[in-house]
């Protein structure tokens, strides 16, 4: 009886990584308990016909293996243990290896040869050899004279040998197999490995013990190409500026063989090697990239309210791999960049997988500075950084309450809501603000969920409206700090909670302590009017006469927003670009935020053509459609300059809307000064609570 390629699979992955249990190869490999079950039932069996001790479970469910299974995964030479056999995904990888690195003609027998498998178990595998490759527009080609060759453009062909070389690499005993599958001379990887180790010394780095180990065969495996005349062409590839150039040229040693688009790859795979260390002074010369980590960092803090400590030390750990990363991006060497697979899985932990989210919400000013799109395998490595310097400073995702807040009523009062409610629990990380498709379909762990309406969950549920006053948020909070941690900040008791602090430390400065305490439990219950101090200006302060447009009627939606707009376009706060991307966003099945049923508030981001905060307001004796069974008197035009500051005037219309008699009497309204007149009144008598 021969192991199958899943049993292989199992067995290896326990002897190489010690604490599994049945979940962890469950989600791994996609199996079911019971068939996990059954495949180490027959491992077992197959171990002890072969005289090995079987696989057990400890005390706790993890998987235990023994010393004697070693033998296993060791081969001397080409040889393996005689009941060793190859996946059909190990040997479609190494056919392609093999062609990668010829040295003559490769036939069906040689593979037959080599892989000492039948003919018809090598023709399944180059179907399967074929695969791989075509994801990178190559082809195994086949003639009767020449055999088996890799057909297709060089730089491809080379991209796809770092592929293989990375992932042979990574299975049980991969620098023997490269070495015998390749037919690669132990001296010549030694010279390689000097190389490479003389590199490090010279650019005072130290890289990564994969990619120390992995560079040497790479380097010998694209010179051999190179001796065979497989070339790239010149101006592919330029990195003769790179002091790694001119380092790599005299070691080599081949300066008369060698052009400069082949030793630039060859500088290319030392610059997109991962690093642990470096002293290069360029880390904080290259101020665009340092600028857009720091954003990135600032963009994290914010959406989940974390404060990293040394910040600029965090930097030099993130630069580490951002540069590196830089040029695999800009050259699409991503693929080859394989994540380790604990840290793969470590990602979607529960802790892990939230984070992820969140560092991926960040990542958008780095890749505005860098010009490229980040993908997931180096994303992933910046949530792994991130991730271990919160639980070096003793903070974590895992013990915050994430929630999450669904609205169906689009995408700005979405935002809107999300907003109110990040500013209203301070303590919380908001992952996201979803439409009610896409809550069902949000895979994210979450502990609380936030919506207008009803949704089917296991979560707890908190039914909030989008928009809601003082006394409303202020009972809200009391609600939800109730269910979730058994308390309202009012009901604690100062006095008791200095004689706990007292009991079980020695306070300094018992009067400091005290105050700074009452003031921290003080701001939860004044938390509401905090968030809309002066530096949030009231409707009146934005909505002056001289932004007030009264017109009868207007001939289209796309006109109304033009007049709407033209007091802020005149004095310089919007652009004309402006006007035209808000006409642009219009949904005539979606439209703008509406607030009773005759306001509507058309807007688009700071970033399309905003130069000041403003609003300003077109009033119509007639409405005009705004969609297929909706017409608007009133059209408020915001301007925001960032995502807080209207907020206070926002809601003021907000709440006006809901005010039928004062909404009336503004349309009744013939002059300006009538219209902002009625809008004095209602700010003063203070039917708002801001």
């Amino acid at each position: 009886m021969h192991l199958d390629d899943r049993s292989k699979a199992l067995i290896q992955e326990v002897f190489v990584n010690s604490g599994l249990k049945v979940k962890d190869l469950s989600r791994k490999y996609g199996l079911s308990r019971g068939q996990i079950d059954y495949s180490f039932k027959k491992i077992n069996d197959w171990l002890e016909d072969n005289g090995f001790p079987p696989i057990k479970k400890d005390s706790r469910g993890f998987f235990v293996g023994d010393p004697k299974h070693q033998t296993l995964f060791l081969k001397e030479g080409k040889e393996l243990t005689p009941d060793y056999i190859f996946s059909s995904e190990e040997r479609a990888l190494l056919i392609c290896f093999i062609l990668l690195t010829k040295t003559g003609d490769i036939s069906l027998i040689h593979l037959t040869s080599e892989l000492e498998v039948s003919k018809n178990t090598v023709l399944a595998d180059l179907k399967k050899a074929q695969e791989i490759v075509r994801f990178y527009n190559l082809q195994i080609h086949y003639s009767r004279v020449e055999g088996y060759d890799m057909k297709g453009d060089e730089w491809n062909i080379r991209c796809l040998l770092l592929e293989v070389i990375d992932r042979i690499q990574r299975t049980s005993n991969g620098s023997q197999r490269l070495e015998v599958y390749g037919h690669l001379a132990r001296d010549e990887i030694n010279r390689m490995q000097d190389i490479i180790e003389h590199c490090e010394s010279k650019m005072n780095i130290r890289f990564t013990d994969e990619k120390h180990n992995l560079l040497p065969y790479v380097f010998v495996c694209i010179i051999r190409r190179i001796q065979q005349g497989n070339m790239l062409n010149n101006g592919e590839i330029d990195f003769s500026q790179e002091n790694v150039y001119n380092i790599i040229l005299d070691l080599l040693e081949m300066e008369e063989l060698i052009s400069n688009a082949d030793l630039s790859f060859l500088t290319l795979q030392i610059l997109t090697a991962n690093l642990t260390f470096s002293t290069e002074p360029d880390w904080s010369t290259d101020t665009a990239m340092m600028e857009g980590l720091r954003q990135m960092i600032q963009n994290f803090e914010r959406i989940s309210c974390t404060v990293f400590l040394d910040k600029e030390e965090l930097l030099k750990k993130l630069w580490l791999h951002l540069k590196p990363a830089y040029y695999r991006i800009k050259f699409g060497l991503t693929q080859n960049h394989q994540v380790d697979e604990k840290y793969f899985h470590q990602i979607f932990q529960d802790e892990y997988r939230e984070l992820h989210h969140l560092v991926k919400k960040s990542i958008h000013s780095l890749e505005k500075v860098i010009g490229y799109s980040i993908p997931e395998s180096e994303s992933i490595y910046f949530t792994i950084l991130i991730g271990g310097w919160m639980e070096r400073q003793g903070d974590s995702l895992r013990h915050r309450i994430k929630a999450i807040v669904v609205c169906p009523n689009g995408v700005s009062v979405s935002k809107l809501m999300k907003s109110t409610l990040d500013q209203l629990f301070p303590e919380f990380v908001f992952l996201e603000a979803l439409s009610i498709r896409e809550f069902y379909k949000f895979d994210i762990e979450y502990d609380i969920v936030f919506s207008p309406v009803y949704l089917n969950t296991d979560k707890k549920l908190f039914i909030v409206e989008p928009f809601i006053s003082n006394e409303v948020k202020k009972q809200l909070r009391n609600q939800v700090m109730q269910t979730v941690y058994g308390f309202t900040p009012q009901s604690i008791d100062i006095e008791e909670l200095m004689k706990i602090v007292g009991n079980n430390t020695d306070i300094q400065n018992k009067s400091k302590l005290k105050r700074e305490l009452s003031m921290y439990l003080k701001r939860e219950q004044s938390h509401e009017t905090a968030i809309y101090e002066d530096e949030q200006p009231r409707l009146i302060e934005l909505l002056r006469p001289d932004h007030i447009v009264i017109r009868s009627e207007v001939g289209s939606w796309r006109e109304a927003i033009e007049i709407a707009a033209e007091p802020l376009l005149n004095k310089g706060i919007i652009t004309q670009q402006y006007i035209k991307k808000m006409i642009e966003l219009h949904d005539i099945d979606r439209p703008y935020i509406i607030y009773g049923t005759d306001i509507a508030i058309p807007h688009a981001t700071p970033e399309d053509g905003v130069n000041d905060l403003g609003m300003s307001m077109l009033k119509l004796q007639k409405g005009v459609s705004i969609s297929s069974s909706q017409s608007i008197r009133l059209i408020i035009i915001i301007a925001p300059i960032n995502k807080k500051k209207h907020l206070r005037a926002l809601l003021e219309i907000s709440k006006l809307s809901e005010l039928k008699p004062e909404i009336e009497e503004i349309i009744r309204a013939s002059h300006v000064e009538d219209i902002y007149h009625c809008l004095e009144l209602y700010s003063n008598q203070e039917k708002l609570q801001l």
